[in-house]
């Protein structure tokens, strides 16, 4: 079935055969994080929420920046077209909008196995703003964004599971409890 709501499409597959069944869903972009205009800052912290230490966090949020930039001024732990012409394989940094975000696996510093676990589950080349909707965003992504805390991403899961409808009053309410931050 698919189902449309704040003009995000969402499906639903079941089925089953014998003893096995399965249920997959899909959920538009708009539960993850665009790449190409979320800030330094909240880059940054997304990275180090998705585990990486504090240094790595910055050379790879500058990198990324830098690939994203339109000008070849390097940040300093970024990467720009001089030190990407230094790897085996010289490659050349956008230097504008990622248009896959597969492109972030060529970003200096970004790992084969941070991008499965981490980048590629969180980010997007298809929102339309920094924000995500929280009423599709995958827990990882969730536990991604600052300002919000664990038991708020708990209780934004249960809302859900619970087919509650997501208004400013109820994240308001949240914010009251400390659960989400104004950042969030």
């Amino acid at each position: 079935s698919t189902l449309r709501a704040d003009n995000v499409v969402r499906m639903r597959i079941e089925g089953g055969e014998g003893d096995l069944s399965y249920s997959v869903r899909g959920a538009g972009e708009g539960g993850k994080v665009d790449i190409n205009s979320v800030s330094e800052g909240e880059l940054l912290e997304i990275l180090e929420k998705g585990g990486l230490p504090e240094e790595e966090a910055e050379s790879v949020r500058d990198a990324i920046l830098d690939w994203r930039d339109a000008d070849d001024d390097r940040r300093p732990r970024g990467a720009e077209a001089a030190e990407y012409s230094l790897l085996r394989e010289p490659l050349l940094p956008r230097n504008g909008k990622l248009a896959g975000i597969e492109e972030l696996r060529c970003v200096a510093g970004v790992t084969r196995e941070f991008f499965d676990r981490f980048l590629s589950r969180v980010f997007t080349v298809h929102g339309s703003a920094s924000r995500m909707d929280p009423s599709i965003a995958s827990e990882i992504v969730l536990n991604s964004v600052p300002g919000v805390t664990r038991e708020g991403v708990a209780e934004i899961l249960a809302m859900r599971s619970e087919g509650a409808a997501f208004s400013a009053a109820e994240l308001a309410g949240m914010a009251a409890r400390g659960l989400l931050t104004q950042k969030a």
